[in-house]
């Protein structure tokens, strides 16, 4: 108020009263939904984080899986080729073992 004195009826000063509520009111739901937003907001932040997250793990589960799976084909290649020959070579082994190595520390 001004600080003058007025005659306002109770009809008026009730209305006036109701229209100042109603913009505090106002104002306290804007900043309510604006806290709502920020939580919102937060929880879409730690959501895409946690994606992220999972899926540098599956795919270092894959390569990982993929790695040594190679390993067991490799034995199996080598046993088959033992069957056939009678001594491995050590240099086909250490090359897949290098070719393996490359490949995790690429995905990595």
């Amino acid at each position: 108020m001004s600080g003058k004195i007025t005659n306002l009826t109770p009809l008026q000063a009730r209305k006036q009263l109701l229209v100042v509520e109603s913009e505090l009111n106002r104002r306290q739901l804007v900043a309510d939904w604006m806290d709502v937003k920020a939580g919102v907001d937060h929880l879409a932040a730690q959501i895409t984080t946690l994606t992220s997250v999972a899926e540098s793990a599956v795919k270092l589960g894959a390569t990982v899986t993929n790695f040594f799976h190679g390993f067991q084909a490799a034995k199996k290649h080598q046993e088959d080729e033992e069957e056939e020959e009678s001594k491995p070579s050590w240099i086909s082994g250490l090359f897949n073992l290098a070719k393996r190595g490359i490949s995790l520390w690429q995905e990595l």
